[in-house]
């Protein structure tokens, strides 16, 4: 540990004998002779000169000191708070990733699981101390503009790529109306289960021999990913089917028209995740990039529907970095 070269009570100490010493040169003035006064008069006004910014300097260095020894305080006080926290909530922390998005779309919300509320109740700078403690690279996120940019350009994949009709009308209504049901419990069928007929080949049949549901099903997102492949890449086979959009299929399989509210918003959270991580994927691969500092839910288990939708904004944020990263790399492109 480094040793200061002074301490608060040497500083008042040193600073009390130059005051002395001035006083005792002022009485001997003082007490001089007329003839000697002139010459000891500009020693004097030397000696106090001196004195006088010594004492300036040393007043100073002690501010200084305060001030130090006060950010010192500060920042362990933050150090306590955000370690605090991380041991209060210490059951849910591997939320801490999605607890960013939560603070990000709204956090004032009362959300139903507690660490997101407990967090939003820190500062900014005892949530950046408990990403630190966590060591999460991550940084807090500024604004909520990403959401609904991010929603119109889901839109404009939708309507460029001919995926069917678009859910997403009126402010995307159906995918913000999912908060209505937070608590309700989240069954992630569609991520995993085949639930899709495979007319565009994009599962080959030598997999999954032993289980005929997965040779004839796939999910939503590789659905629409061997849709728009077989448009791109195979207009024989893409004509075969062309109506057989897979918003259309989905409508039908699951009954939008018809079915309840809760379940059309599962339904359209499960359509705008996985159509933005096509757009993430498709602009990684246009940029020729493998590493994005993209957030991530990591070993978070999406447990209800709070928790998915603010998965599904957090893939929402991600293609707002990956896009970043695009307009910056055009941007620097142009300048050349």
């Amino acid at each position: 540990m480094k040793k200061k070269i002074f301490t608060r009570k040497q500083f008042f100490i040193t600073i009390l004998f130059i005051t002395l010493l001035i006083g005792v040169w002022a009485i001997l003035a003082f007490l001089l002779k007329e003839e000697l006064l002139t010459r000891f008069s500009l020693w004097s006004n030397l000696v106090f000169g001196t004195g006088a910014l010594i004492t300036s300097i040393l007043a100073i260095g002690i501010s200084i000191i305060s001030l130090r020894k006060e950010e010192s305080l500060r920042r362990q006080k933050i150090e306590d708070d955000a370690n605090r926290f991380i041991q209060a909530n210490i059951d849910e922390i591997e939320y801490l990733p999605l607890c960013l998005i939560a603070k990000a779309y709204n956090n004032h919300h009362k959300y139903i699981r507690k660490i997101y509320n407990s967090f939003n109740t820190l500062n900014a700078e005892i949530q950046e101390e408990v990403l630190r403690q966590l060591n999460y690279e991550y940084e807090l996120i500024n604004g909520d503009g990403w959401i609904d940019k991010g929603i119109e350009l889901v839109r404009q994949f939708i309507k460029e790529n001919d995926l069917g009709k678009d859910y997403l009308y009126s402010g995307a209504k159906y995918f913000h109306r999912a908060m209505k049901y937070s608590d309700e419990v989240y069954d992630g069928f569609c991520e995993y289960k085949h639930i899709m007929p495979d007319v565009f080949n994009w599962n080959p049949k030598i997999f999954f021999k032993e289980d005929k549901a997965y040779q004839e099903n796939v999910s939503f997102y590789d659905y629409v990913d061997s849709y728009i492949n077989a448009k791109n890449n195979d207009p024989t086979l893409f004509n075969c089917h062309k109506d057989q959009k897979p918003l259309d299929i989905l409508s039908s399989k699951y009954g939008f028209s018809m079915c309840a509210e809760q379940e059309l918003c599962y339904w359209i959270m499960e359509v705008v995740s996985s159509i933005t991580i096509l757009m993430i994927r498709e602009n990684k691969k246009k940029l020729d990039i493998e590493e994005v500092h993209q957030l991530s839910k990591g070993d978070a288990e999406i447990s209800n529907f709070e928790d998915r939708y603010l998965d599904v904004l957090m893939d929402l944020y991600n293609l707002h970095l990956v896009l970043n990263i695009r307009n910056d790399k055009i941007s620097n492109g142009n300048k050349r």
